[in-house]
């Protein structure tokens, strides 16, 4: 499904059925704690937009990319973003969940991670591109005293 959407037109309604279809595939990744359907065509792509499924076991390490802004755009579930400034303190929680189902992230400001709450999390999640992994910083690698809280298979 990557790319899908935005490959043939450059305007497209995400109706009840394409959120159903990609939800349904997302399922289909059960043996991950993790799994994403990416719509953008490619990694250089100048507005990313994806669609993220977390389980309740699913734990990453906080992180953040310098220059990147994040929408998140609940679905279902509920989950609190954690974040952490380079000490390792946990300096604020944010519920998100249906009361509270918009969120946006300036990610140069302060590490975070997601603690997810109920028995699965899905959401949509648009950022600035292009990606580029080698951008991503981890707590865990600026502060050795913080320890990895990662489970990713």
């Amino acid at each position: 499904m990557k790319g899908e959407i935005f490959k043939k037109n450059s305007v497209h309604c995400f109706d009840k059925l394409d959120l159903k279809k990609s939800i349904r595939f997302l399922k289909t990744r059960s043996e991950k704690n993790s799994s994403r359907i990416v719509f953008n065509k490619n990694n250089t792509s100048k507005l990313h937009f994806m669609m993220i499924r977390h389980l309740k076991s699913y734990i990453g390490d906080p992180f953040k990319y310098p220059n990147k802004k994040k929408v998140f755009l609940l679905i279902y579930g509920s989950a609190n973003f954690q974040f952490y400034n380079n000490k390792g303190k946990l300096i604020k929680k944010i519920l998100f969940n249906k009361n509270n189902s918009f969120l946006f992230i300036d990610e140069s400001k302060y590490f975070y991670n997601q603690k997810i709450l109920t028995k699965e999390l899905i959401f949509f999640e648009i950022t600035n591109g292009p990606f580029q992994k080698n951008k991503k910083i981890y707590l865990k690698d600026i502060n050795k005293n913080f320890k990895t809280l990662a489970n990713i298979k």
